[in-house]
C-alpha cells in the first residue's frame, strides 16, 4: 500500500500495517505507481511556479528509496509542466505518464511511455488537452486517458472531459468519448 500526502511532499509505503519506506520530495507529488514486478515505485511532479518543460517523472528503488531515473516530458518538446499521472503496465515493462501545461487562455498536454529496463523513452504524444488522469488495462492491452475539457474552466467556460482510449503499448489512439462534466474525470 502507498499513501501519498503531496501537502508534506512525500509518500509512505506500508507493508503488513507497518512504514517501510518514506519518500520525501522537494516538489508536491501529483500521483504515485508501483511497480507491480519490479523493486520501483515512480511519481509525478506538481509544479505551480514552473517553466514549459519541467515536467518530470521521478522513478526510485521501492525499498533503498534510491533514485533510479528522473524522466524529462519536456525534453521531447512536448508542452507540459506538470506529471498528473503515472502507470506501470502489469508486466512492469512500461512506464506510462500524463503530463499537462496550464497556460492563460488554454491547457494541453502530452502522454509520455517508457521502456523501465533502461528508462529509454519508447513513444510520447501530444494530447490537446490536459491529462488529469489515465489507467491500463487489466491485462495491460489499452490506455484510459482522461482529460480536462478544452482547458477553459478555470475561465468560466466549462468545456466537456474527454476520455480518450489507446492501444498500448503503441499509444494508437482507439476510441474517444465525451462527457458533460466540465471539469476533469477519474477512472478507476
Amino acid at each position: 500500500f502507498t499513501w501519498l500526502c503531496p501537502k508534506l511532499k512525500c509518500s509512505l509505503q506500508l507493508a503488513g500495517g507497518k512504514m517501510t519506506n518514506a519518500i520525501i520530495t522537494k516538489e508536491s507529488i501529483a500521483q504515485v505507481s508501483v511497480n507491480p514486478a519490479r523493486d520501483q515505485i515512480a511519481f509525478g511532479h506538481f509544479r505551480k511556479q514552473a517553466q514549459i518543460g519541467d515536467a518530470t517523472v521521478t522513478v526510485v528503488h521501492s525499498i533503498t528509496s534510491d533514485t533510479l531515473a528522473t524522466l524529462k516530458i519536456g525534453q521531447f518538446g512536448m508542452p507540459s509542466h506538470s506529471t498528473y499521472a503515472v502507470a506501470f503496465s502489469i508486466d512492469g515493462k512500461y512506464l506510462v505518464a500524463g503530463a499537462g501545461h496550464w497556460a492563460q487562455h488554454a491547457r494541453c498536454g502530452s502522454v509520455s511511455l517508457w521502456e523501465t529496463d533502461t528508462f529509454e523513452l519508447v513513444k510520447a504524444i501530444k494530447i490537446k488537452e490536459l491529462v488529469s488522469c489515465m489507467q491500463l488495462s487489466q491485462d495491460s492491452s489499452t490506455l484510459v486517458v482522461a482529460t480536462d475539457g478544452e482547458g477553459m474552466y478555470h475561465l468560466g467556460k466549462s468545456q466537456d472531459t474527454k476520455i480518450k482510449v489507446f492501444l498500448f503499448p503503441s499509444l494508437e489512439p482507439w476510441q474517444q468519448f465525451e462527457f458533460g462534466c466540465g471539469h476533469g474525470a477519474y477512472i478507476s
